[in-house]
């Protein structure tokens, strides 16, 4: 006899077995359509992440550089994705960061602190930082920083590239040269990190001409580019970009990441070659040192010694600025240096001490010989000449702002006469400004002085007064604007001093020169 089939029962197994394939269906159309897309959101989220801790980099290494202070690189290297129940996903990884070395050539002619000129090369070694993430829906991606910048390419290298932060390498101020060092080549993790980044060498700038800039570079056409749009001379072979500068301000920043170090070498320099005083005087003399980037070197010992006069002391340490003063006291009469000793290296300065000039010196012709002006100063005899020369005007004293070209006006006021003709001048000059003006006065037929004329000098050769270059204040090429009459008056003090003869000779005295100023002066 046939059993009853129990339809109930079997309704609910099917009913069971269709919930269940619905909520298999629907995991499944979960694991193919949703997942993708909140995986890829979570890459996306990584990306956005690791974008913006490398566009900070740049700031990064402008501030340690500026700050002369520590910071730390932070990178989300890992790619974290999200956890589902019942979903299947694409487990966390990391990012691999790389390390790729570029070479850097300098060559260029530096002004040193005393005014002279040298040529330098120098050969340089930085590195290029290059992160790339593992991702599985996002393309394949590279995030690279290199001298100031950082760009994205796809793919490997030679994928197309876009810019996401500009370069602060180079401006019409100058350049400032970032130099990255490390202490590896590649790693690979999936958490953050922090890389400690430190200055090696920074804060200096250098006057500089005929400077030639050559670097590798992973992305030389972006360089071509942007320096050719801000009017620099650039070219780019292969991966190499040269950069000519005729006249610039150079610094050269060097950070390293990972507690990379590199040895420094460095040398003092002196802010003037040669130095003038009266028995009694008192100088400031400042030593700066700089290491072989041209940067100042603090908290290090300087050495000095005389061979005319006293120091105040045989050894000085550089402050924050690398700067070391001593204090020359000028205790006799001759001729001397004063060396000075750092890192192995050493500079001089010749030194001439006289006595303050109430002798009345007496002009040697075939001597042309250059003295220093006190306000005292007489000089006797002078025949057959055709040049005034100031030069080597300074502030004395031991206050940090009296140095060349600081400070106050520098004035002078002498005479040029002889038994008859008496011509008067007066200098107010000011370092680097244009109210550099010349007054000439002459005596007229009753013996009282007539006002001839006033003239401004060129502004370039009126700073001369300030270095050892010094200029001839009878030549009429050293002023602005002059008409026939101005120049007729200067070439008259010219004739005057030409036709003097040994029986009537040109005496020159000081009438007055401003109060912590002292100038050479030579008649040729």
């Amino acid at each position: 006899m046939r059993k009853k089939i129990n339809e109930s029962g079997v309704s609910a197994i099917l009913g069971f077995i269709l919930v269940f394939a619905i909520i298999l269906a629907g995991i499944g159309m979960i694991q193919l359509f949703f997942v993708p897309k909140w995986v890829k959101n979570d890459e996306w989220n990584h990306y956005s992440t690791i974008k913006n801790e490398f566009t900070s980099i740049p700031k990064l290494m402008a501030l340690t550089a500026s700050s002369k202070n520590p910071n730390i690189v932070t990178l989300s290297l890992g790619v974290n994705r999200g956890e589902y129940p019942f979903l299947i996903t694409p487990p966390d990884s990391g990012s691999s960061l790389a390390a790729k070395e570029e070479k850097i050539w300098i060559s260029y002619n530096e002004t040193l602190p005393n005014g002279s000129v040298v040529h330098r090369k120098i050969q340089l070694t930085s590195a290029a930082l290059i992160a790339k993430p593992t991702y599985n829906y996002l393309p394949e991606v590279e995030l690279v920083y290199e001298y100031s910048y950082v760009f994205v390419r796809s793919g490997e290298s030679g994928g197309s590239s876009a810019t996401l932060t500009d370069q602060i390498a180079f401006s019409n101020q100058g350049f400032t040269l970032y130099v990255l060092r490390t202490n590896f080549n590649s790693v690979a993790s999936s958490d953050t990190v922090s890389i400690p980044l430190n200055p090696i060498s920074a804060g200096g700038k250098i006057s500089v001409t005929n400077a030639t800039i050559k670097f590798e570079s992973l992305n030389p056409s972006y360089w071509e580019r942007t320096l050719k749009d801000m009017g620099i001379d650039v070219s780019v072979s292969g991966n190499n970009v040269t950069v000519n500068l005729a006249n610039t301000v150079m610094s050269i920043s060097v950070m390293g990441l990972d507690d990379a170090e590199i040895n420094l070498n460095y040398r003092p320099y002196l802010y003037v070659s040669r130095i003038t005083a009266f028995v009694g005087d008192t100088e400031m003399i400042e030593v700066i040192v700089k290491d072989q980037f041209g940067n100042p070197v603090p908290n290090v010992p300087v050495n000095g010694s005389a061979t005319i006069g006293t120091l105040d002391s045989s050894t000085k340490t550089t402050d924050s600025n690398g700067v070391a003063r001593f204090v020359f006291y000028a205790t006799e009469k001759g001729s001397g240096k004063l060396i000075f000793e750092s890192g192995g290296n050493s500079t001089s300065a010749d030194v001439t001490v006289t006595e303050p000039s109430g002798g009345e010196p007496r002009w040697d012709k075939n001597n042309s010989e250059t003295l220093v002006i006190s306000p005292d100063f007489k000089w006797t005899g002078i025949y057959g000449a055709s040049q005034v020369w100031l030069r080597n005007a300074e502030q004395i004293g031991d206050d940090d702002s009296m140095h060349m070209g600081g400070g106050n006006d520098f004035e002078i006021s002498f005479v040029l006469y002889n038994s008859s003709v008496f011509y008067y001048f007066t200098l107010d000059v000011k370092y680097g400004s244009g109210a550099d003006k010349v007054w000439l006065w002459k005596t007229n037929e009753s013996g009282t002085f007539a006002y001839l004329d006033w003239a401004r000098l060129d502004n370039t050769k009126a700073d001369k007064i300030f270095s050892n270059e010094g200029i001839n204040i009878l030549d009429p090429d050293n002023y602005v604007g002059l008409g026939i009459d101005e120049k007729n008056n200067l070439l008259s003090v010219r004739w005057f001093l030409q036709n003097a003869t040994l029986s009537d000779p040109v005496s020159l005295q000081v009438q007055l020169i401003e109060e912590g100023w002292k100038v050479e002066i030579q008649i040729i």
